[in-house]
């Protein structure tokens, strides 16, 4: 699947730019744009960005100051279909969708793509569910369709009861994500208790795309280690995809902050954050990027020197097309504030250095109870990262080793030449403070 932004209007008429498999596209004045139109006094530095995470082709409007134009109406985000037209200051660019992408979403159903504006009744209680909300289960034998949150979250007869997955028999929700739900299972042969995860892509109607995504977490095979939460199958059920993985007791890393009144000690963090940089490191010897290296992926398990930390989800934001997407999450309680800026701009081609960003984002958070930047309520999350500086580690936490803020702020550098190599240089680095 492809799109092709064509520019057919202003200064840079005649360029095109094609998006194939999970891309972003920047439009503004900086010298980091990919359409860059530093001549045109109506663009913001930083103005918006398209992003294709098939099978859609989203815009989101970066709070620029004179507007992004969807077809003559301004937005501040939007879906683009084929031969919508999308205008910046002078500039105008045509949107097209390759045959493949035409033919996939005029095959699927509204009930196969979450719903962003159709109404859609719940397939349990028939009540309407809000835009965007519904949750794709499997009702009966293979019967597809959404449930509102009210259903998902409290009906015995919800998902747990409608999801069956042959040779596991669901206990109770463990917990839900943006990347899907999470149950405690038990094998029906072993009687072991398992944590499976059903994934909710929009693509999961197509059988090609299944495939794809069985293959790529089949890399994950490999990363048998202590400190990563290990996979132990996978595969396509009704509408769903699952993964069926090892049961860590205990919490994730951003529970445990909470539990502690908001931060973490230094000693307790940083041994929190080491041992998943173990599995981190792991992986990166391995050639594997995690790409959502962030507290919530971070499995816990006791406290104090007793703490046992393992590092989950290794890929997801990969494999899970518009579920992985920048512009589909809009604010800033997710994996925005622990992304880096190039990561914004080169999701394509992720480096050791993305994750190694994530982790040290990751360990501000876990010592200050704040994200690295201020994110204003006027400023868009992604512009912010990529135009504003992190706030100092020690003017959250005066009380903190000056060393241990030299091996953040190296970890979190804007330019990705500035931080460690990878996870094994930043574990080297954390290891005095986290004794």
């Amino acid at each position: 699947m492809r799109v092709d932004l064509a520019v057919v209007r202003g200064p840079l008429a005649g360029r095109s730019f094609a998006l194939a498999e999970h891309d972003t596209f920047l439009i503004g004045r900086s010298k980091d744009a990919h359409l860059r139109l530093r001549d045109d006094s109506a663009i913001s530095r930083h103005h918006c960005i398209i992003e294709f995470a098939p099978p859609r082709c989203q815009l989101r409007d970066l709070r620029s100051m004179n507007g992004t134009f969807v077809n003559g109406a301004r937005v501040e985000g939007a879906r683009l279909g084929h031969g919508d037209e999308v205008r910046i200051g002078e500039t105008t660019i045509r949107v097209d969708h390759d045959e493949e992408l035409r033919s996939f979403l005029s095959l699927s159903s509204p009930t196969d793509i979450a719903p962003e504006s159709a109404t859609v009744l719940c397939g349990l209680c028939s009540t309407p569910i809000p835009p965007g909300q519904g949750v794709l289960a499997v009702l009966g034998e293979g019967t597809n369709s959404h449930v509102c949150p009210r259903c998902a979250a409290t009906s015995p007869s919800g998902v747990s009861g409608m999801a069956r997955i042959p040779g596991y028999r669901l206990l109770e929700r463990l917990s839900r994500g943006s990347q899907g739900l999470v149950y405690v299972a038990e094998s029906q042969e072993s009687r072991e208790r398992v944590a499976i995860k059903f994934l909710l892509p929009a693509w999961v109607a197509d059988r090609r795309m299944v495939k794809t995504f069985l293959r790529e977490m089949q890399t994950l095979d490999r990363l048998r280690h202590p400190r990563i939460v290990s996979v132990r199958e996978r595969g396509a059920h009704g509408a769903l995809l699952y993964m069926v993985m090892e049961l860590v007791p205990g919490r994730n890393a951003e529970t445990l902050r909470v539990e502690r009144g908001g931060s973490l000690g230094r000693a307790l963090a940083c041994r929190v954050v080491s041992q998943a940089l173990e599995g981190l490191a792991y992986a990166h010897g391995n050639g594997v990027i995690h790409r959502d290296f962030k507290p919530s992926n971070i499995l816990v398990e006791g406290d104090g020197e007793t703490v046992e930390a393992k590092l989950a989800d290794f890929g997801l934001s990969k494999t899970l097309g518009e579920l992985g997407s920048l512009t589909c999450s809009g604010d800033v309680k997710g994996s925005i504030p622990f992304m880096p800026p190039d990561q914004i701009l080169h999701c394509r081609r992720p480096l050791p250095q993305y994750d190694v960003y994530s982790a040290g984002a990751t360990l501000y958070h876990l010592l200050t109870g704040e994200p690295l930047y201020d994110f204003r309520p006027d400023a868009d999350p992604l512009a912010v990262i990529l135009e504003d500086p992190p706030v100092p580690l020690l003017r959250r936490r005066p009380d903190l080793p000056r060393g241990l803020d030299e091996v953040v702020m190296k970890a979190v550098a804007k330019d990705l030449r500035e931080r460690y190599p990878d996870a094994r240089f930043l574990l080297q680095a954390l290891a005095p403070y986290a004794s």
